[in-house]
C-alpha cells in the first residue's frame, strides 16, 4: 500500500470544506454515478482485477513543462504531482498534438487526427473507428469518463457514450460550460468555471453550482468510491480542464496569490494539483493504489502568456515548437518498476492504445502507428503533425533516428531545427535545396497523401439500378472541415426529366435536368454547366466550412465544383450553421433516394477526401492539395477500384 502523503491529505480536507455547503444536492448526483459506475462493471465478468490492473488516466488541459514543479518564492506549486513523479516514471519526450481536440483524437484511437478529418477540428471520431474505451470494455473493464470531452457535440454519434464508455459526467464542449441550452438547441459562448452546465451521460446538460473544477473532481471521486478491490477492473478517463484560461481559480486558492495574470495562473496549477492529489488519496484510503495504473499527461503545450510554461523549449500551444507538442507525462502503477526514474524515451500520442490495450492483456489492429511504450519496442523512423484549414497550414515532420525537425507554423519558410532532451532546438538554418530538406519533404508529402483519404465502400444496389455508400460516417458528410467529392460523369442524351447523379439526404444533391447541372448542398445552390453527352467528364466538388466557436463572426465556408480541373462555380459564405445530426442517412449515388430519378448516364468510381483541394495556381506546393494532385483520375477505366454494374463504368 502507497504511503498517504500529507499534502494528499490536506488536499482532501480542503476539498471538503469547499464543498460542504453543497453537499445535499450533490449527493444525489454521486448516488446516481456509484451505481451506474457499479451496474457498467457488474455488466462483464471477462476481466479480473487480480490480472488486468485499473486504468486512471488524467489529462490536464494546456498545461506546459515548465508547469511542473514551477518554483514560485521557492516552494512547488505541484507537490502532488512531484511527488507521483517520485513514486513512479517521468518521461521527458512525451509528444502529443499542438491543440486539445486532435491530441484527445489520438489518444482514444491510436491513429493520426487528420486521418479522422480533425485538422486540426472534426465532427467527432468516425463511428466506425474503434476506440479505447471500445477495446477496453470488450476486455471486461468498465468505463467512465468524466470532464472535458471535445470530440464532438452536433452530432450524437460523437459523444462519449457512442465512444465506448458506459458512464460520462463533463461537458462536450468548453463554449458550452455558459449556457444556457434549451433541448438540442446550443448556445455558443465562451468558457467559464464558475455554475458551468455540465452533462450526465447523454441527457440534456443542467446549470450546476459551483466552481467547474470541484465538480468534476467530485464525479471522479464518486466513480472511484464506487469500486472495491474485488470489481472487475475499471477505465477512468479524467480529462480536467484546468489549467485553461479563462483564469478564474476558485477563490481558496486564489487569495494565496497576487490577483494579477500571474497569480492568477500559479493558483490554477495549485488547484490542478490539489485535485490530483485528492484523486491520489482516493486511490489510497479505497486499497486500489496498488492495483491502479496511474497516468498523468498533458493534451499540449501551454500558451506562455502568464508564466514560462514551457521552458526550456520555445513554441507554444498551437505550434509545432518543441514547446507546443513536447509535455509532461508521469506514469505511476503495475508493470513501471522504476521509482522516480526519468527517461529520455520518446513517447508519442498514438502510443496510449497500443499501451493500455497491452496492459489489459488484449491486441489492437495491426494497422496502428503507434507502440508500448512501457515495452522495449522500437519508435516509429517519423513523427508528424498537421494543422490545416485549406487557406494556410502547419506541419512538422520528426525524424527520430537524428532528431531532425522540419516543420512549418501557417505562413513563411518552414524552419530545420535539431531536437535537443534538455533545452530549445537548434536551428540548423533552412535550405530548400539540401537533400536532408529534400528527404523530409518527400516524405512528409507522402504520409499526408494517405491521411486525406479514406476508405470509400459502394455497394450495388438489389436492383441494380444503382451504388449505396452506407451511412453512420463523419467522412463522408460535408459540413464541418474539409470535404471534397470527385467522381467521372458521362452523361446520356439530353435529359428533360430529373436525374439524380447523387442524393446525400440533408446534406447536398447533385441533379440534372433540362440541360443544366444543378448542386444543392447544405442550403447553397450552385447552377453548374451542362455535361456534354457520351463524354466524361471528371467532376469535383470541394468545401470547408470552419466554425470557430471562440469567435463566431469569423466562422466561414467555402464551395468550389470543379469540371476536368477548370473551376465552374463557387460560393462562400460567412457564419454558416452546423451541419445536420443526419450522419446515419446513406448516400445514394445514380438515384435518389426513393430509388426514383434514374441517372441514364455512366457514373465511375467515388473518391472522397478529407480536405477541400484548391485551384492548381492556388495550391501549396509543400502539401500537394491542387486538384491536379488528386490520387486518381475518376475518368480512368483502368482503375482497380472500378465499381461494375448499371450505371458504372
Amino acid at each position: 500500500m502507497l504511503r498517504v502523503l500529507p499534502q494528499k491529505l490536506l488536499a482532501v480536507i480542503d476539498f471538503m470544506i469547499a464543498t460542504i455547503s453543497g453537499l445535499v444536492p450533490r449527493f444525489l448526483f454521486l448516488i446516481f454515478l456509484g451505481v451506474s459506475a457499479v451496474q457498467g462493471a457488474a455488466a462483464t465478468d471477462r476481466g479480473s482485477a487480480d490480472t488486468q490492473p485499473n486504468i486512471l488516466l488524467i489529462l490536464l488541459d494546456d498545461f506546459g513543462n515548465n508547469d511542473l514543479g514551477y518554483s514560485h518564492q521557492g516552494s512547488s506549486l505541484t507537490p502532488n504531482l512531484d511527488q507521483l513523479a517520485a513514486e513512479g516514471l517521468r518521461f521527458t519526450r512525451h509528444y502529443v498534438d499542438s491543440t486539445c481536440q486532435a491530441t484527445r483524437a489520438g489518444m482514444l484511437t491510436g491513429r493520426y487526427p487528420a486521418s479522422l478529418g480533425f485538422r486540426p477540428s472534426g465532427p467527432g471520431i468516425e463511428p466506425g473507428v474503434t476506440t479505447l474505451p471500445e477495446i477496453l470494455r470488450e476486455a471486461g473493464y468498465a468505463t467512465h469518463h468524466i470532464g472535458k470531452w471535445h470530440l464532438g457535440f452536433v452530432s450524437k454519434l460523437a459523444w462519449p457514450l457512442q465512444q465506448g464508455f458506459d458512464t460520462f459526467y463533463g461537458f462536450l464542449n468548453q463554449f458550452l460550460l455558459r449556457g444556457p441550452h434549451a433541448g438540442d438547441r446550443y448556445k455558443i459562448g465562451r468558457p467559464a468555471y464558475r455554475n458551468p452546465w455540465l452533462q450526465i451521460d447523454n441527457h440534456q446538460s443542467e446549470q450546476k453550482t459551483g466552481h467547474l473544477s470541484d465538480l468534476l473532481l467530485e464525479g471522479a471521486l464518486a466513480v472511484i468510491a464506487s469500486k472495491t478491490p474485488q470489481s472487475p477492473p475499471w477505465f477512468l478517463n479524467y480529462w480536467m480542464y484546468l489549467p485553461h484560461t479563462p483564469l478564474q481559480p476558485a477563490e481558496r486558492f486564489a487569495s494565496s496569490e497576487s490577483r494579477d495574470e500571474a497569480g492568477r495562473y500559479r493558483a490554477m496549477l495549485r488547484q490542478a494539483d490539489a485535485a490530483i492529489g485528492a484523486m491520489l488519496s482516493a486511490l489510497d484510503e479505497s486499497g486500489l493504489a496498488d492495483s491502479t495504473l496511474v497516468l498523468v499527461a498533458s493534451d499540449n503545450g501551454g500558451t506562455g502568456k502568464q508564466l514560462p510554461s514551457n521552458l526550456p523549449f520555445t513554441g507554444e500551444k498551437a505550434s509545432y515548437g518543441e514547446g507546443g507538442i513536447r509535455t509532461p507525462l508521469i506514469v505511476r502503477g503495475p508493470g513501471v518498476a522504476a521509482l522516480g526514474a526519468i527517461t529520455d524515451q520518446p513517447v508519442f500520442y498514438l502510443d496510449y492504445v497500443p499501451t493500455l490495450a497491452a496492459v489489459a492483456g488484449v491486441s489492437v489492429p495491426d494497422d496502428l502507428p503507434g507502440r508500448n511504450f512501457l515495452s522495449a519496442e522500437p519508435v516509429a523512423p517519423f513523427l508528424y503533425w498537421e494543422s490545416h484549414n485549406s487557406e494556410s497550414a502547419a506541419w512538422a515532420i520528426l525524424d527520430q533516428a537524428t532528431g531532425i525537425k522540419l516543420h512549418r507554423y501557417f505562413v513563411g519558410e518552414p524552419q530545420l531545427s535539431k531536437v535537443r532532451i534538455d533545452s530549445s532546438d537548434a536551428d540548423l538554418g533552412f535550405d530548400s535545396e539540401s537533400p536532408v530538406v529534400d528527404e523530409l519533404r518527400r516524405e512528409f508529402r507522402r504520409w499526408r497523401l494517405n491521411q486525406r483519404r479514406g476508405p470509400v465502400r459502394e455497394e450495388m444496389l438489389v436492383d441494380l439500378s444503382g451504388r449505396q455508400l452506407p451511412g453512420n460516417s463523419f467522412f463522408q458528410a460535408p459540413g464541418f472541415g474539409g470535404f471534397t467529392w470527385i467522381m467521372g460523369v458521362q452523361a446520356s442524351a439530353d435529359a428533360v426529366a430529373p436525374e439524380v447523379l447523387v442524393d446525400h439526404p440533408e446534406f447536398w444533391t447533385l441533379i440534372r435536368e433540362q440541360g443544366q447541372t444543378r448542386l444543392e448542398f447544405l442550403g447553397q445552390t450552385l447552377l453548374l454547366p451542362p455535361l456534354t453527352a457520351s463524354q466524361c467528364v471528371q467532376v469535383a466538388i470541394t468545401s470547408h466550412y470552419s466554425h470557430n466557436l471562440y469567435r463566431p463572426d469569423t466562422s466561414w465556408s467555402a464551395l468550389e465544383v470543379y469540371f476536368d480541373g477548370q473551376r465552374v462555380a463557387e460560393r462562400s459564405a460567412t457564419r454558416p450553421a452546423f451541419p445536420p445530426d443526419a450522419y446515419d442517412n446513406p448516400i445514394t449515388i445514380g438515384q435518389n433516394r426513393h430509388g426514383l430519378q434514374r441517372f441514364q448516364g455512366l457514373l465511375g468510381p467515388v473518391l472522397i477526401l478529407n480536405e477541400r483541394l484548391r485551384a492548381d495556381n492556388q495550391s501549396d506546393p509543400w502539401l500537394a492539395n491542387g486538384v491536379a494532385d488528386a490520387p486518381h483520375s475518376a475518368c480512368s477505366r483502368g482503375s482497380p477500384d472500378i465499381v461494375l454494374g448499371a450505371g458504372a463504368w
